[in-house]
């Protein structure tokens, strides 16, 4: 009975705290005729916006609206939510590319992240990547991942030492088995010709720290060694920065010639090899946005109409 007695005591207590932190509105009712209509006001003052009545009850309000909305963000809030699960939990929200779902989580806090695929959204999904079984090292990490057109292939990019470059590995998605291709000193996205190799920037430091010398494009075809990779495209002499993207049966190619304010785009068909790399338009680094490449056609926008 005692304990009963102290819970009802402290639950009255509770909800007299808590009643006293809501701010009262006090009423002053008139009656309002409008259009033959009788009706009352309970709050007519709080029309007078400007008075100090009005901005201390508003602030007031403001006031109990925050901690409210503080103390519930976090339980309730569903971008809050989101972004726990996309960036700081272990079970990050999958991602479609080509034909299946990806996501990349812990299944032990331990060891580093694994890459996980499956068909559908709400199918189980299945291990595909795991860094630690490649590497036997809780410091690499999968930094980069990219299925081949048709989805047959993926190639996923590694971290072992804690900068930014890295290696690829390849992988074969319906066995589930890692490819022998391995390719070094990398620091690039991955752009598929098909099924049948990537695009890459090769990093040719001697030290570590040395200036970026990401200048050169090289192409690896699958099933052969990387000393065999074709040389694509070098900007070394003029050390400008460049782009590449693959659509369609071509390879495009955006230098960012940053002395001039322009933007130097090439291409190479994708049929033959060795791709011949050739230049097809040269503009003012604002006045075209590459889009696409499709049937022959270029698609793209200027600076009169910009998707942004």
């Amino acid at each position: 009975m005692l304990i009963h007695r102290c819970w009802l005591l402290m639950l009255f207590v509770s909800n007299v705290a808590l009643s006293q932190l809501v701010p009262l509105t006090k009423k002053t009712t008139v009656s309002v005729s409008k259009h033959g209509i009788i009706y009352e006001d309970e709050n007519p003052w709080l029309e007078l916006m400007d008075s100090e009545a009005v901005i201390n009850w508003k602030n007031e309000q403001n006031t109990y609206a925050a901690l409210h909305f503080a103390a519930i963000k976090k339980k309730w809030s569903s971008a809050s939510k989101i972004k726990e699960y996309n960036h700081y939990s272990s079970n990050p929200l999958p991602h479609k590319k080509g034909k299946f779902f990806y996501s990349i989580y812990r299944t032990d806090n331990k060891r580093p992240a694994s890459l996980f695929y499956s068909q559908k959204l709400n199918d189980n999904p299945i291990e595909i990547v795991n860094s630690y079984k490649i590497y036997k090292d809780g410091n690499a990490r999968l930094t980069g991942y990219s299925p081949s057109v048709n989805s047959l292939l993926l190639a996923v990019e590694m971290n072992k030492n804690g900068i930014e470059i890295g290696e690829i590995r390849f992988f074969d998605i319906d066995k589930g088995t890692m490819i022998a291709d391995v390719i070094t000193n990398v620091k690039s996205d991955i752009k598929w010709n098909q099924e049948a190799g990537v695009f890459y920037k090769k990093n040719s430091n001697v030290r570590t720290f040395e200036k970026d010398s990401t200048f050169q494009l090289f192409y690896h075809e699958i099933g052969t060694d990387q000393k065999d990779d074709a040389l694509i495209y070098d900007s070394t002499h003029s050390g400008n920065y460049f782009l590449h993207e693959t659509s369609g049966d071509k390879l495009i190619i955006r230098e960012t010639d940053d002395n001039r304010n322009q933007e130097i785009y090439y291409h190479a068909s994708l049929r033959n090899e060795p791709f011949v790399v050739k230049k097809f338009l040269e503009e003012g680094a604002s006045n075209f946005t590459f889009r696409g490449y499709k049937d022959g056609r270029v698609y793209f926008s200027d600076k009169k109409f910009d998707w942004g």
